[in-house]
C-alpha cells in the first residue's frame, strides 16, 4: 500500500510538472504573437 501511494505520488508530481510546463510554453506562444 506504501509503495502504491509513493507511485501515485511520483505521478501528480510528474503531471504537476508537466502541466506547469505546458502553461509556460502556451505563455510563450502568447508573448510572440
Amino acid at each position: 500500500d506504501v509503495l502504491r501511494n509513493i507511485i501515485t505520488y511520483k505521478i501528480r508530481k510528474i503531471n504537476k510538472v508537466q502541466s506547469t510546463l505546458t502553461m509556460m510554453v502556451v505563455e510563450e506562444q502568447e508573448k510572440s504573437d
